[in-house]
């Protein structure tokens, strides 16, 4: 579905990214796993269009994602929940997450994809018209993600989907990936410990933007 080849970016004059090469099948969860500044949040930003490679390849499903802008890759059918959480601070909780089903055709009608977000997180149903400017960092959090869910997404790239909530309400990844079906990646593994999973899935080391090595197993934890 997803297609990385010997992705090589630069920001502000320093490369980042040194050949990156990954797949991403449908189905599948894939965490790239890196200390900080290894290049995994580039590595999203790439893919979503708001880096420019210096060179390299990305495809999603078949398409050329080089030349399209960020609007144009979302309309594609791939969700991002940045690391930074942003919500618009002069829409409520409800607005933000409904924005989503405007950007990208699907056939699954609006108000399924909504409540399936509000599945995932419950408590923002009691935040519904609470405005972005007075939510948490867990809180934009948890928006951040059940906007890119109520996307439909073919894919989903979620950037430290765990950073800012408590352990009272943590991203369980079997309720954040509720269709099988979907593809999902990730820098981190959403897996609450009291969570049980058997998802396949890849994980990708990026010492120094390259890939040094990729495993695959079942989660359980």
């Amino acid at each position: 579905m997803l297609a990385v080849r010997d992705l090589v970016v630069d920001v502000q004059g320093s490369r980042v990214l040194r050949g990156v090469t990954f797949d991403v099948g449908e189905g599948e969860l894939v965490c790239l796993v890196g200390r900080n500044g290894a290049g995994k949040t580039t590595t999203m930003r790439s893919i979503m269009g708001f880096r420019r490679p210096v060179s390299g390849t990305m495809t999603f499903g078949g398409q050329d994602l080089l030349a399209l802008r960020p609007y144009q890759v979302a309309r594609l059918g791939i969700g991002f929940a940045p690391e930074e959480s942003e919500v618009f601070g002069e829409l409520t909780v409800a607005e933000n997450i409904a924005m989503a089903t405007w950007v990208c055709p699907n056939p699954r009608p609006a108000r399924e994809r909504i409540a399936e977000a509000y599945n995932v997180f419950p408590r923002l149903e009691r935040y519904r018209e609470r405005g972005g400017q007075a939510l948490s960092g867990g809180e934009r959090k948890m928006v951040s993600i059940a906007r890119a869910l109520a996307l439909g997404p073919k894919l989903l790239l979620l950037d430290e989907p765990t950073e800012g909530l408590s352990t009272g309400s943590p991203v369980s990844a079997h309720s954040a990936m509720p269709c099988s079906s979907q593809n999902r990646i990730s820098t981190t593994c959403p897996i609450s410990p009291t969570v049980s999973m058997s998802l396949s899935a890849e994980k990708l080391s990026l010492p120094a933007g390259r890939k040094r090595r990729a495993g695959t197993r079942p989660w359980h934890a």
